[in-house]
Parts: structure tokens; C-alpha cells; sequence
């Protein structure tokens, strides 16, 4: 089997995947509303100087997000342009249609940062690009957001402190709880929750690019970006990029009932499967084969995959690929959005900076 190997050199291409991505990025204007706190923003500037080491591990300035300026940004036309108007070259004619890679990449999970409303959060990333991101696990999410709230807090509170002691000297009250909401700021994450969208909806924002200056990353958890690293023997992923575990020649067979995405004639008997994350596919391996020691993991991208499947690639087994979601993201996904009517609403963004 031959899998196109994964490079952090990926050229982005598009995807016809949602009718709600095209009629986000078309022509509009933007209206925005910003909540700022000077003295909050010189906490965040010395956070942010701490960790300016080119060799900051990734995703870390998430870690130790503090807000200093919060806009709300609304979109006020709609686009026409079709998202597969922009596919490059030109006179490359796909493989697979739009419709069946988005069959592909549906049955996967992603998890993202909102508000109550669905607003998505947006911080700037490590490439120093306004970001939303769409995590592959619920774990890597949950870690981000308690993350970050629990710096906003502890800055916030080392900030009080520190005015306080500044109006004991001068013989000062102390801030009351308005006060230092108008002085210092508010925590802007205790409003954040995740929430769930399918990868084809992620990627088809992911692969647009730059969208009325941010950007938009399916994100993988910081461990399977490590297996990655190890087992590709380079030195950093690129952000954006998403790493898939797989094993040379490892074929299952379809359950019954089974159709793959590509297989409109119901002709397949197998599938190959591709794992988000090397301790599922070893766990699968062991599943099926408990007293054979597995053979060395293979890595490819996704984008990577997408890339070969739209430019026409000739290998036959692109159609035996199918990606095999976290065993958790089912079952967490349907949690994130019970009661939710508009999981991640495309328009207006929350912006950290």
C-alpha cells in the first residue's frame, strides 16, 4: 500500500463541503465592538514576553491566554462564491467528488471554544495569526479551556493584588468586585464551552484560508503531534497540519452492511483504516492480530490525503481509506450538543488577543 507520505509543506486546496462555508466567506463588511482594559493588557504583555522562546512548544501561547481585548464581529452580507470555484489548477479534474470526501470526513468529531450562542473564540496562534481552532479529541479541547481560564484567573487575581497593595500605601479602599471589573477586566472564558462539528464542516473552513483576517485550524492533541514528530524524525509540525497513524498492508474487513464513502457500487470487501491518535491503532492491531507484535506505525497528513484525492491521485487504495475517530468523540459529541440548536454560529467571532 502506498500512502503519500506526510509533509508539513502541505499546499492548502478547497473543498465543496457546506453550503454554510461558502456563505461565510464571501464580500463583507464588519462591524466590531471592543472591550478593552489598559492595565490588564501591560499582565498580558509580561506573560506573553516569559514565553517568547522561539522553541515554545505547541499550542503553549494557548496555554497562557489572558484577555486584553474582546471584539464581537459580525458579518452583515453574504457570499456567492462557490467554495469549489477556487480548487487549483484549474484543468485538474477530481477523483472523488465533493460529495464523497465529504462522506469521508463526516463521521469524525471536532470540538471547538464558543460561547452560550455559538460564537466561536478566536485567539492568536503560535504563527501569530488570529485563530479558531477544532480540536480532534474532546480531551485536547477540555485541556485548552481549563487552561485558559485558569491563567485569566490567576492573572486577574495577581492583578487585584497588586493594585490593592498600590492603594493601601496611599491610604486607599480597596477595588470593589465593579471596580476591578472596570479597571482590571473580566475573565472572558467563563462564558466558553465546547461544542461539536463534523470535520468535513472544520476542514472546509480550514481549507479556505485567510477569512476576513483569521484563520481557521483543525488541531490535533499535543501527544499525537509528539508520536508524530518521533516517528517522522522531523522537528516541529507545522500548525494547521494533522497527523494519521496507520500500519503498512493493515487491511480490515467491511462489517455487515458496511459501504465505504467511495463505493457507490458496493464492491469493496475492505477498508484501511487511519487513526487520529498511535495508541488507538496499536490497540487495534492487538484486537485483531493479539499475538503478533506490530509492525513499525506509519504516518501520513490529512490535508495531505485530501490534497491526492482532489488532484486525481492514481493510487486504488485512496478509496479503501476510512478515518477512525477517537473512541471517545461519539459519545462526547453528543454531550456538547444536547439542547444546543446552534452549535457553532458563522458570522460573529469572540476575538482574545
Amino acid at each position: 500500500m502506498v500512502i503519500t507520505k506526510w509533509s508539513i509543506y502541505v499546499t492548502a486546496m478547497t473543498l465543496c463541503m457546506s453550503k454554510c462555508v461558502e456563505a461565510f466567506t464571501a464580500t463583507a463588511n464588519v462591524k466590531e465592538t471592543t472591550i478593552t482594559s489598559s492595565r490588564l493588557f501591560s499582565v498580558h504583555k509580561m506573560i506573553s514576553s516569559n514565553n517568547s522562546d522561539e522553541s515554545m512548544r505547541r499550542r503553549e501561547v494557548l496555554q497562557s491566554i489572558l484577555s486584553t481585548s474582546v471584539s464581537v464581529c459580525t458579518l452583515t452580507s453574504v457570499p456567492s462564491r462557490s467554495i469549489a470555484d477556487e480548487i487549483e489548477p484549474d484543468d485538474i479534474k477530481a477523483r472523488f467528488t465533493s460529495s464523497q470526501i465529504q462522506k469521508f470526513l463526516q463521521p469524525v468529531d471536532t470540538f471547538t471554544i464558543v460561547d452560550a450562542n455559538g460564537v466561536p473564540y478566536m485567539v492568536v496562534g503560535e504563527d501569530a495569526k488570529l485563530t479558531a481552532y477544532f480540536f480532534t479529541s474532546f480531551a485536547e479541547a477540555d485541556r485548552i479551556l481549563q487552561s485558559a481560564k485558569s491563567s485569566a484567573t490567576k492573572a486577574i487575581k495577581e492583578a487585584k493584588d497588586e493594585e490593592n497593595a498600590k492603594r493601601k500605601l496611599r491610604g486607599e479602599k480597596p477595588l470593589t468586585q465593579d471596580e476591578a471589573n472596570d479597571v482590571i477586566g473580566i475573565n472572558p472564558w467563563v462564558t466558553a464551552k465546547i461544542s461539536s462539528v463534523p470535520l468535513d464542516f472544520a476542514a472546509g473552513l480550514s481549507l479556505k484560508g485567510k477569512v476576513k483576517g483569521a484563520f481557521f485550524r483543525v488541531a490535533p492533541s499535543e501527544s499525537d503531534v509528539e508520536d508524530a514528530i518521533e516517528i517522522d524524525k522531523i522537528d516541529e509540525l507545522a500548525e494547521g497540519k494533522v497527523p494519521l497513524f496507520y500500519f503498512e498492508d493493515f487491511e480490515k474487513k467491511l462489517a455487515k452492511g458496511e459501504v465505504l464513502w467511495s463505493d457507490e457500487g458496493n464492491t469493496s470487501s475492505t477498508k484501511i483504516p487511519l487513526f487520529f491518535s498511535k495508541s488507538q491503532l496499536l490497540k487495534e492491531w492487538k484486537s485483531v492480530y493479539p499475538k503478533d507484535e506490530a509492525p513499525d506505525v506509519k504516518v501520513t497528513e490529512l490535508f495531505s490525503v485530501l490534497r491526492s484525492m482532489v488532484q486525481g491521485n492514481d493510487d486504488d487504495d485512496l478509496r479503501k481509506l476510512v478515518l477512525v475517530p477517537p473512541v471517545e468523540s461519539a459519545a462526547k459529541a453528543k454531550q456538547c450538543l444536547k439542547g444546543v440548536s446552534i452549535p457553532f454560529k458563522l458570522g460573529e467571532r469572540i476575538v482574545v488577543l
